[in-house]
């Protein structure tokens, strides 16, 4: 995965997931080789990456497998964002 928009499909797919360490591993690999690659090359740190609609996307289902409730309204936010993210062109590099 190398594109904003491979990993929010990604993030899409994950919602039917059940292996929680595959959640882990993906998310891992999506914020090492993607997310924060973004964040440094639009001058953006810690709290961009920990608020992107893709890190919601994850973060909700770790913790529904976990049993945890989130905040759905934000959750649904993320998930309106994802899809957008998806559908778009990725930007040339």
């Amino acid at each position: 995965m190398r594109t904003l928009q491979e990993a929010a499909a990604t993030a899409l797919q994950v919602q039917n997931a059940c292996n929680l360490s595959g959640v882990v591993h993906d998310f891992d690999l999506i914020l090492r080789n993607v997310i924060w690659p973004e964040a440094r090359k639009r001058g953006f740190g810690t709290d961009w990456v920990a608020k992107h609609a893709i890190t919601t996307l994850f973060l909700d289902k770790l913790c529904s497998l976990n049993g945890l409730v989130t905040d759905s309204n934000r959750v649904h936010l993320a998930y309106q964002e994802c899809r957008a993210i998806a559908a778009s062109k990725p930007e040339a590099q």
